[in-house]
């Protein structure tokens, strides 16, 4: 190394710290798509699965149909992820869950629960009626009235600011009572007849659909009293509805896109200022950088804390490096610029200005390129 001149040693220096800046780049990128530096998740907790249609069930398994018509959704909170809702449920057994019913003495207004009920405030579900109604066929009928707020368990906003969120009120029977909830009770949704009411509305939103499906809650753990556990391979049945919402495409685009897009227009034009020009060229990427700041601290109010990047997120760290990219590019040219003999300017700026070509149309085409991989592919 002793060899080496004074120019070749700084430029083998410069080399090894661009070739080091890359690697950490490339790292940095990896471990972002694959989580490969993020906690693991809790796996061993009580989770609702999907059921499958094709699902074999005992051959003694009693069916309970459970419909849902929500009147009214309202107070949706980002934060907690919270909502209220109003409503009515109604179940329909046969004669063998009625015979359940009356060797347990289970009243009427004991048999139906909400799951994902916010139980710190007002909530109630009430039974209409002392009795159930008896259809022609044998079978049993009965209403339920049911207001409170809910868990808005499951958001997610990983294609924020264009997310759909699925309002989830979750129903079984009352999770209390070990002979409402055996594996031979299932509960099958009641797609005939569940519907949405007039004020299902949410400012921001626009409701696009409902959903009524049939879920199995697994347990990882034996729950009830020693005697009398309920074992984890037990299916639990669930019915859960879910209001489903999107936000307005032009909405987000005119609210949060456009003036990200009219700051990184100014960021990628800059280049095409002369290269003599080194004081404003310089001012433009920094400029550039505080206002995708203060952007980017106004639209993470509208969003919950979260362990993950969303869209928006990926595409402001884009226009950070790009702006970075784009001020580096500048410091280096002024330098350049300020180093050059009077005769010397002309030629280094027509080579500046080469450059800055160059630079421009590959910042463009990456960060395009790279928004588009980061809508399809997500940063786990």
């Amino acid at each position: 190394m002793a060899l080496l001149g004074a120019p070749t040693m700084k430029r083998l220096l410069k080399f090894l710290g661009l070739t080091a800046a890359f690697v950490a780049l490339l790292t940095l990128i990896w471990a972002n798509r694959t989580g490969r530096f993020e906690p693991r998740a809790y796996q061993d907790k009580t989770m609702l699965v999907p059921a499958l249609k094709d699902a074999q069930w005992p051959a003694k398994t009693i069916t309970v149909t459970l419909g849902v018509y929500v009147q009214k959704v309202y107070d949706f909170e980002v934060q907690p992820q919270s909502f209220l809702s109003e409503g009515w449920v109604w179940l329909v057994w046969p004669q063998e869950f009625q015979d359940l019913l009356d060797a347990g003495k289970v009243p009427v207004g004991g048999i139906l629960d909400a799951m994902n009920l916010d139980r710190t405030s007002n909530f109630a579900i009430t039974a209409v009626g002392d009795a159930p109604t008896k259809l022609p066929d044998g079978r049993y009928y009965q209403v339920f009235e049911y207001y409170g707020k809910f868990f808005a368990t499951g958001l997610d906003f990983r294609h924020f600011p264009f997310e759909r969120i699925r309002l989830p009120l979750t129903f079984g029977l009352d999770p209390e009572n070990p002979a409402l909830n055996g594996g031979n009770i299932r509960l099958v949704p009641d797609e005939a007849r569940f519907g949405l009411g007039e004020y299902t509305s949410l400012p921001g939103y626009v409701l696009t659909g409902r959903q009524l499906s049939e879920f199995i809650e697994k347990r990882q753990a034996a729950v009830g009293p020693p005697s009398n556990p309920t074992q984890t391979d037990a299916r639990i049945s669930r019915v859960q509805m879910g209001v489903i919402y999107d936000t307005s495409v032009t909405a987000a685009f005119l609210q949060l896109l456009l003036p990200l897009g009219v700051v990184m227009a100014v960021v990628l034009l800059a280049p095409n200022l002369a290269g003599s020009l080194w004081d404003v060229r310089i001012a433009l990427p920094s400029t550039a950088l505080l206002t995708l700041i203060f952007l980017q601290q106004g639209y993470r109010t509208q969003l919950p804390s979260l362990p993950y990047l969303t869209f928006l997120d990926q595409v402001y760290t884009l226009c950070y490096g790009t702006s970075l990219a784009i001020f580096s590019l500048f410091v280096w040219s002024s330098n350049r610029l300020d180093r050059a003999s009077e005769s010397e300017r002309p030629a280094v700026i027509e080579h500046i200005n080469r450059i800055d070509l160059r630079f421009q149309i590959a910042l463009t085409l990456a960060l395009l390129t790279l928004t588009c991989l980061s809508w399809f592919f997500p940063v786990r």
